[in-house]
């Protein structure tokens, strides 16, 4: 959702409605001296009359429109909810909007009452409730309300899940070594710590609150139903340590040495290398352990039109479950005991 502040390219974006909305509203065009303007009709009566320059998609009971370069919002019935003053409004996303004012950004509600300052520079993405903007090249977030949750510190931020916001602090690690720089004569030009350079995670609570900090490499990703995270850090010699985590920041599992743990469509899988195969089990996404590590292989859900997946013995022996993890017999093959 990135900031937009010439009415022309906001012409070319406003000029349809939701598919969804096609037979009920439509649009009129009327050509007159100052050029062609646009209006609604609902079941083939006139309901906004065609004095606009562009309108955006029906929303909520109202439509963004542009008339003389400036950009408001109008209900049904043609009366102004947020006056034209403004060079850029997005479409309403539930209950809120975001306005532009001498190239900043402000959140409002429904009614256009503003709700922040106009201080972002761009308003990247809202779920949740919760909007993730960038203000001097730093992510932070606000709630519906119009609070700063988090301040714009960060480089890397991504839009809220459930109760999940995901960020990225620069970091610093230290390898251990000294470098020293002289001139020709022995006089001390520079000095310092050799290192590297990463990434620092950070998940906090729709809140604002701290639920989990990361360490140096780690990287964090959040399962399908926005319950669970999953987060995963390489360590040395190949191995590695993961570790899946609640929506109140409690470590619900944790895995080290060969054991890689990865979110799949349908689960978390958690597989261990013992040199000699591999031991595979699954986690649902609720944090239950929905089968143990005591399998050679499980299968992606391709059988029986995409409703079974195989669960194979490390003797080669199989079962099928189904999507709830429970045995289903299929094709001649039982349940075992």
């Amino acid at each position: 959702m990135k900031k937009i502040i010439t009415t022309t390219i906001l012409f070319c974006l406003l000029v349809n409605f939701a598919n969804g909305q096609e037979n009920e509203y439509k649009t009129i065009e009327k050509n007159t001296m100052e050029g062609t303007k646009v209006g609604v009709t609902k079941n083939g009566k006139v309901i906004i009359p065609a004095e606009y320059d562009a309108l955006g998609e029906y929303s909520s009971g109202k439509f963004v429109a542009l008339k003389n370069q400036k950009v408001g919002v109008i209900d049904t019935l043609n009366k102004t909810v947020i006056p034209f003053k403004y060079s850029f409004i997005t479409n309403f996303i539930g209950d809120r909007t975001f306005l532009a004012e001498n190239e900043k950004l402000a959140m409002a509600d429904d009614k256009g009452n503003i709700l922040t300052k106009f201080e972002f520079d761009e308003v990247l993405g809202y779920e949740n409730g919760i909007a993730r903007i960038l203000k001097d090249n730093k992510v932070g977030y606000v709630d519906k309300t119009g609070k700063m949750i988090i301040q714009p510190k960060f480089n890397e931020g991504y839009d809220c899940y459930g109760n999940f916001i995901l960020v990225y602090t620069s970091s610093w690690k230290s390898l251990g070594y000294q470098y020293v720089q002289k001139d020709f004569f022995g006089n001390v030009l520079d000095q310092g710590d050799v290192g590297m350079s990463g990434k620092l995670p950070i998940l906090f609570s729709k809140k604002g609150e701290i639920l989990y900090k990361g360490q140096f490499g780690e990287k964090i990703k959040i399962t399908p139903n926005e319950k669970l995270a999953v987060s995963d850090r390489y360590l040395e010699m190949g191995t590695r340590e993961s570790k899946i985590i609640d929506s109140n920041g409690k470590i619900l599992h944790q895995f080290d040495g060969p054991t890689s743990v990865s979110i799949e469509n349908e689960w978390i899988r958690v597989s261990t290398n013992t040199g000699s195969g591999y031991k595979v089990g699954i986690i649902d996404f609720n944090g239950k352990e929905a089968l143990k590590q005591n399998f050679s292989d499980i299968s992606s859900y391709r059988f029986n039109n995409g409703t079974l997946a195989k669960v194979k013995f490390p003797n080669g022996a199989f079962f099928y479950i189904n999507k709830n993890v429970e045995c289903v017999e299929f094709e001649g093959q039982s349940c075992p005991e």
